[in-house]
């Protein structure tokens, strides 16, 4: 798994170890959900990741 660079930074387990990777492109996080699956806690937390 290439997980992207913040989510491996926030990891916290000592049996899982990160190794940086060059020369491939940068990645990022999104937040999907499928449409009218919204909820109050969802809608709570993407404004929060905004």
């Amino acid at each position: 798994m290439l997980p992207c660079r913040a989510g491996a930074d926030q990891n916290r387990r000592t049996d899982i170890v990160n190794i940086p990777i060059t020369g491939v492109p940068e990645s990022a996080l999104g937040l999907v959900w499928r449409r009218g699956e919204e909820t109050p806690a969802l809608n709570a937390f993407a404004q929060y990741l905004r």
